[in-house]
């Protein structure tokens, strides 16, 4: 599914950022206007695909190219199994709003193993702190918005963690546990309700 991205000659490594599907739902039905049933279908969805979101009018009057965003474990596993050989590093949303520094020290380790190099990191961590935090990120979409907003929703929702619980019924939570369980269980995400027998 990457290939389509980037290339083997063209990567020296990757990072990709995984939120729980549950929530994922419900950021789903924020940003393109899905109701709860019809994010689910789309989180499970392989062939799942939007039209590229053509801002800077590149064509006009054809037609844009669609984006595979393809089910939420096959969009995971395209990037960190059926994928050339490369370093990753794979970061949890909810570890990007609730543990920023922790991550944010990850995330330049990361770089520096390909030797980058970082002056007054010391400071350059406190404004991505800042610069990164949610209310800031709500308040300047506000202000100036936010290229990839669709139609009049705002981009930046809620951007908090487990949401699902209060948001899903017993029934959806149950069908996305029993379908993602493997995953949920490898990325640590609590389970609620599916006991795998």
């Amino acid at each position: 599914l990457n290939n389509s991205f980037t290339t083997k000659e063209n990567t020296l490594g990757i990072i990709y950022v995984v939120r729980d599907p549950r929530d994922v739902v419900l950021s789903m039905c924020n940003h393109y206007n899905y109701t709860i049933e019809k994010s689910i279908d789309r989180l499970f969805k392989k062939d799942f695909r939007i039209l590229w979101n053509d801002r800077a009018n590149l064509y006009e009057k054809k037609h844009p190219p669609v984006t595979l965003i393809s089910s939420w474990e096959n969009h995971f596993m395209s990037w960190n199994k059926y994928v050339f050989d490369c370093p990753r590093l794979i970061i949890k949303f909810e570890d990007l709003v609730y543990k920023k520094k922790e991550t944010i020290e990850k995330i330049i380790d990361f770089f520096i193993n390909f030797n980058f190099k970082f002056s007054n990191l010391d400071r350059k961590i406190e404004n991505m702190i800042t610069y990164s935090d949610f209310n800031h990120l709500k308040e300047t979409e506000k202000t100036i918005g936010f290229q990839e907003a669709v139609g009049n929703n705002a981009f930046f929702n809620k951007g908090t963690k487990d949401q699902w619980m209060d948001m899903l019924s017993n029934e959806q939570i149950l069908r996305i546990e029993k379908t993602y369980y493997h995953l949920l269980k490898k990325l640590d995400y609590k389970i609620k309700l599916y006991k795998n027998t």
